[in-house]
């Protein structure tokens, strides 16, 4: 309940119609390879790694329900934003794991 207000403020900003050609059948199949890749993400158990997918989802979510191609921009470069936060949080770990695996050998 605390996300309404939030979701309530991005369909303000979301408008119908913007950019249509982006939200067009084709670009449904195209946006399905970033959608299909945010939910892997996101059962991936990593700390502070899912508000990212989580926001992309809602993003790309939005926009395709309004047929906003400008907000389905949005989200794609919110979910590219966010592949590049996990991969630094997946590297980070390991390095982490590395290091203090050192200690046990």
């Amino acid at each position: 309940m605390r996300a309404l207000p939030w979701v309530k403020r991005l369909e303000a900003i979301v408008r119908e119609g913007r950019w249509k050609s982006l939200t067009g059948r084709s670009s449904h199949v195209l946006v399905g390879v970033p959608v299909l890749l945010l939910a892997v993400v996101l059962a991936l158990s990593i700390p502070f790694g899912n508000v990212g997918p989580v926001a992309s989802l809602l993003v790309i979510g939005l926009s395709l329900a309004a047929r906003d191609g400008l907000a389905l921009m949005v989200g794609l470069v919110l979910s590219l934003a966010t592949f590049i936060w996990t991969g630094v949080l997946v590297f980070a770990g390991a390095h982490i794991a590395a290091y203090l695996g050192s200690f046990f050998v």
